[in-house]
């Protein structure tokens, strides 16, 4: 499996274009920290391209070495280029980083960008300021109800009173986590379940924890609100090519802001979460096709993304543009008016690859929760990267890449490895 992956990395060196953009994020497990490097980028037919450059443990959380834990910014850094260099590619490759909004992101893109003498851009994740937003939403207008619901669901979860709802054919509404989702959860199970509640024969105690019908129709209107805010998160967790560009995410938050004035703290193009609010307007401007509208300072934070005269002259703009009138003809599709006004004068590659949220990073991570079960106790920090890193680049690698490598014969780490075929099987699909 190890000359699998040296192979792959091999392909990944010419798959790289000059330039690209990172998304990154880390994942603790079993004591040990993982940090994931993804490059991205658009290539000429416009669609979005990813490869996953690494997905290393970094230093081993235990008690007895406690004092030499090193997760800093300069770290990373160091990481970051170590990786880079690995498929031959230096800091100046940068040309966005995108990564949740720890304190760790804002200073990590800084000094990358004193290594090169240029500004990296960070790109905060919009689903968290999403979860930031709805919180100081609730917060500010239902927490009230949201505590008197949890604390009636903490009541329900006894086992007395579980047991009752069970005879019932009810399941108890359930607070998982202080993640707005869960809540948004918990109120849909608790209008489920509400008319329900007196013919359970429950305590009086417990039946004095239900909302009253005047809290019970706010936390209808409550319901209702927050579907606003999960449809808008549902479409950030979409993938391909319905996957959100940042114009797209910035029309969805300014709805929102119109909506609920409130969440402008962490929704708005300039609220204090955002680290560059200047790239993040021209990327959305050039996305829209608004490019004449562009501040001085606006062309110089993505100056990185002006083609060329080579690329220039390479663009078939004509076929292109004429592609898209007939489909903006026939669909009158918001995609495809922003298509056709950005092609009709632009000069600026596409930044369709410029991602607001680090999804493809945390569903990686969900990918080796499950790799990582009971069964698996034994499998070396090693192993489990070479898993990953096969499985995401799995389009770089056939069944004829496997047949090489047999060829060729075992090397020296893999004398050590039993690498079955339902293993790479199971990679594959």
């Amino acid at each position: 499996m190890d000359a699998i992956g040296k192979k792959v990395e091999t392909y990944l060196k010419s798959d790289l274009p000059k330039t690209f953009g990172l998304i990154v994020d880390g994942y603790s497990c079993d004591h040990e920290h993982y940090f994931a490097i993804f490059a991205s980028w658009t290539d000429g037919t416009e669609k979005v391209q990813r490869r996953l450059l690494c997905c290393c443990v970094q230093d081993e959380l235990d008690d007895e070495d406690e004092a030499n834990i090193d997760l800093t910014a300069e770290s990373l850094g160091d990481y970051i280029l170590d990786e880079l260099t690995s498929v031959g590619h230096n800091f100046d490759s940068i040309e966005f980083i995108s990564g949740d909004n720890t304190a760790t992101n804002p200073k990590l893109a800084r000094l990358i960008g004193l290594k090169i003498g240029k500004v990296v851009p960070l790109v905060g994740c919009a689903s968290y300021r999403l979860n930031l937003a709805v919180m100081t939403f609730i917060d500010t207008h239902y927490q009230g109800l949201i505590n008197k619901i949890s604390t009636l669901s903490k009541a329900l979860r006894t086992l007395k009173n579980s047991s009752k709802l069970r005879k019932r054919g009810i399941k108890e509404a359930l607070l998982s986590s202080t993640e707005w989702g869960s809540l948004f959860a918990m109120v849909n199970r608790y209008v489920e379940i509400e008319d329900k509640l007196p013919d359970c024969n429950l305590d009086d105690k417990v039946l004095l924890l239900i909302p009253s019908r005047a809290e019970h129709s706010r936390i209808l209107q409550m319901r209702e609100e927050l579907k606003e805010f999960n449809c808008v998160s549902m479409l950030l967790q979409q993938e391909g090519d319905l996957q959100l560009d940042m114009s797209e995410v910035r029309h969805q938050f300014d709805m929102l802001i119109e909506k609920f004035p409130v969440t402008a703290s962490h929704l708005s193009v300039d609220a204090d979460i955002v680290q560059n609010p200047t790239f993040e307007k021209a990327i959305v401007k050039i996305q829209n096709g608004y490019e004449e509208s562009l501040t001085r300072q606006e062309r110089d934070a993505v100056a990185r993304f002006r083609m060329n005269a080579e690329e220039a002259d390479s663009l078939d703009s004509a076929v292109e543009v004429e592609n898209v009138r007939n489909a903006a003809a026939a669909f009158e599709s918001h995609r495809a008016s922003k298509k056709l006004r950005r092609q009709l004068d632009t000069k600026y590659r596409s930044t369709k690859h410029v991602y607001c949220t680090t999804n493809v990073v945390e569903r990686l991570f969900s990918r080796a929760k499950i790799i990582t079960t009971h069964l698996r106790q034994g499998m070396t920090t090693r192993r489990l990267e070479l898993f990953l890193f096969l499985r995401f680049n799995k389009h770089l690698w056939t069944a004829k890449t496997v047949q090489q490598v047999i060829d060729d014969g075992p090397s020296d780490q893999d004398e050590n490895e039993d690498d079955s075929d339902e293993e790479l099987e199971h990679l594959q699909y």
